[in-house]
């Protein structure tokens, strides 16, 4: 069942739970593997936000209620959270030259945002 992001209250909450659950991710990615960093980037949160509030609406990952998953709503998470990295890293690119981001973190950050994703969306009770 799709369901508008405008029209109901539901969709708000797992779009954003979404971004709640990539900038959770960036967050513990930092502080695991970013040994060179000290303190959190506000600036990257803020591209996280923009980088997954954008492909979050591309594939339209609130608009199905998880009360029977079809692998079609797998797939558009999956999808929805590389090009939500792809995003990120791009801006990070753009803006900073990727200097502050190493190789494990552009490997581990989606892992983590998929598991996390994942993980809220089959341990909630849709009755």
């Amino acid at each position: 069942m799709k369901i508008s992001l405008i029209k109901n209250k539901s969709a708000w909450i797992v779009f954003a739970y979404d971004i709640f659950s990539a900038i959770l991710s960036w967050v513990i990615v930092q502080e695991l593997v970013g040994i060179k960093h000290v303190g959190l980037n506000i600036l990257q949160i803020l591209f996280v936000i923009i980088a997954f509030s954008i492909s979050t609406k591309i594939f339209r990952t609130y608009a199905s209620l998880w009360k029977t998953v079809s692998v079609e709503d797998l797939k558009s998470n999956i999808y929805s959270v590389i090009v939500g990295a792809f995003i990120f890293f791009a801006i990070e690119f753009i803006v900073d030259r990727l200097n502050t981001v190493s190789r494990s973190e552009v490997f581990f950050f989606p892992i983590l945002t998929l598991v996390i994703s994942l993980a809220g969306r089959f341990f909630t009770d849709n009755s």
